[in-house]
């Protein structure tokens, strides 16, 4: 189907689904279940019966028994909101794995479990603004069309996470799940624009991906790095003191990110771009009950 996936990684994704802890409410039949009452399926309570309330859904049983009209409340099926906030700027186009590609693959398992569990999803890509996105969509029969979108997406520009959020803001008003997926390499931080997901009823987690060549140096000698995506640049010169300092700062910005999402009530997902995408997705995102 696509060369994001690998065929036998969508047979075991297909055991799967993506949990919420919040409860969230949708316009059209799904198999996402809030607490909202509504006429569905599942019966779920009583509440006496006033007028103008639909007398299809009075139990003429009880009325029987008690002499008083009821009417039954049932739990209505709702759909669940994917909405996946992909990091496309020029930095993730870096590392070895690269970065874009563990994020475009990730999508792509994520977008496949929901769309196989008929829920709605959309991809909105960004860098320095957002970029026009894959709208929201349901069912099987989408999938394929989610992945060539994921494919044709290339690193370009650089990065302004609060620009990008405020639009994506804009136009998803509503509640549901966001994935975030980003080096949050934003000269600008990205706390203020992960506040803006606050106003609403979002459950958020934030993938924060980094490579392996990122993490830890493995030259030796004078360098001058030049930044992709502003153009700055600095002379540094890479012995064992140096490496042992870059490693302590990537530490710590993982930390700080880390703290950030707690403090915000998201859940934070460290990645390596080197570590199994199947492990990923069939164990750590099991574990944090993320999928199940």
């Amino acid at each position: 189907m696509t060369s994001l996936l690998a065929p036998d990684l969508m047979r075991k994704l297909d055991a799967f689904e993506i949990l919420t802890r919040k409860q969230f409410a949708g316009r059209l039949r799904g198999e996402q279940r809030s607490t909202r009452k509504g006429h569905s399926l599942e019966f779920a309570d009583y509440r006496s019966y006033v007028q103008g309330d639909d007398i299809r859904f009075i139990d003429w049983k009880l009325f029987a028994r008690l002499d008083r009209l009821f009417l039954k409340m049932f739990m209505e099926e709702e759909d669940l909101f994917v909405h996946v906030f992909l990091d496309v700027s020029h930095s993730m186009g870096l590392g070895d794995p690269e970065k874009l590609l563990y994020a475009k693959r990730l999508t792509a398992a994520l977008s496949y479990v929901a769309l196989a569990a008929t829920h709605r999803v959309s991809i909105f890509p960004f860098a320095g603004t957002l970029r026009e996105p894959f709208p929201s969509t349901r069912g099987r029969g989408q999938i394929q069309k989610a992945m060539t979108f994921l494919e044709r997406l290339r690193p370009e520009g650089g990065t302004c996470s609060i620009d990008a959020m405020r639009l994506f803001r804009q136009r998803i008003l509503g509640a549901g799940y966001v994935f975030v997926l980003s080096d949050l390499l934003d000269k600008s931080g990205v706390e203020e624009a992960l506040k803006l997901m606050l106003s609403g009823r979002f459950e958020v987690v934030v993938f924060h991906l980094l490579a392996p060549d990122e993490e830890e140096v493995a030259w030796d000698g004078d360098w001058r790095l030049v930044d992709v995506e502003d153009g700055e640049a600095v002379s540094i010169s890479m012995g064992e003191a140096f490496k042992e300092e870059y490693a302590e700062t990537v530490r710590k910005f993982r930390g700080e990110h880390k703290a950030i999402c707690h403090r915000l009530g998201f859940q934070y997902v460290p990645v390596r771009t080197d570590f199994p995408l199947e492990a990923l997705l069939l164990d750590r995102l099991r574990a944090m009950r993320v999928l199940a």
